[in-house]
């Protein structure tokens, strides 16, 4: 059975859920959006580094080529030697599900555990044979708390891990074209046809790249 998928299987088998069709459309829609999603080198690396699934959504095929792209990505940190952060207070996300929450189905697929030995690599192909070695974290757990405790363990990994798990401070696209637009549209000027407001926005974002020359 494919993990990507395995969960929301294991949810629509339950008795309150309708069966048939319905099932169906929502594995193939799951199929259409998400299928190809592991392909994607920014979402694969994303995976690998999150102590929850590591490379269980993975088939080796696949892992052969995310493994390349980590090394290819931690090959520059790995002739300077990283100072550790300093110690985290671990953080548990706490869930209030019992039983078959999905969480609990996830953990049961992944085989997750806690506590993991200490050994410390050598060497980037060392730090990540190890680390995809140990058993994925629960679900509750924090992937960052995980890595500020293992940070010293896997240097190379965790400077990565900071990199790919972690919030990027910046504005999204859209956000700043609704600010755009609103200077457009105002109380004296809300008459606007939408394709003339169109053809505004559209300067406006394109003229500094021609340096204002037209």
């Amino acid at each position: 059975m494919d993990l990507r998928f395995s969960v929301i299987r294991s949810q629509l088998s339950h008795p309150h859920y309708l069966t048939g069709g319905i099932y169906v459309q929502q594995v193939a829609f799951a199929d259409s959006r998400f299928g190809d999603v592991q392909k994607e080198r920014l979402f694969a690396l994303a995976t690998l580094l999150d102590p929850r699934y590591k490379d269980r959504l993975f088939s080796p095929a696949e892992l052969q080529v995310i493994r390349g792209w980590l090394a290819d990505d931690a090959a520059p940190a790995a002739d300077v030697s990283p100072t550790s952060p300093p110690p985290m207070k671990k953080v548990r996300i706490v869930d209030d599900a019992v039983g078959e929450s999905p969480l609990n189905i996830l953990d049961a697929i992944l085989g997750a555990t806690a506590a993991p030995s200490r050994q410390t690599a050598t060497s980037l192909e060392e730090e990540i044979d190890s680390y995809l070695q140990l058993d994925p974290m629960p679900q509750t757990e924090s992937p960052t708390a995980w890595w500020s405790d293992n940070a010293a363990r896997f240097p190379l990994l965790a400077v990565e891990a900071r990199h790919y798990l972690s919030a990027p401070p910046s504005s999204i696209a859209s956000k700043r074209l609704f600010s755009s637009a609103a200077q457009v549209y105002t109380d004296r000027c809300n008459c606007l046809l939408p394709k003339r407001a169109d053809m505004l926005l559209f300067v406006k974002h394109n003229l500094p790249l021609v340096h204002f020359q037209y």
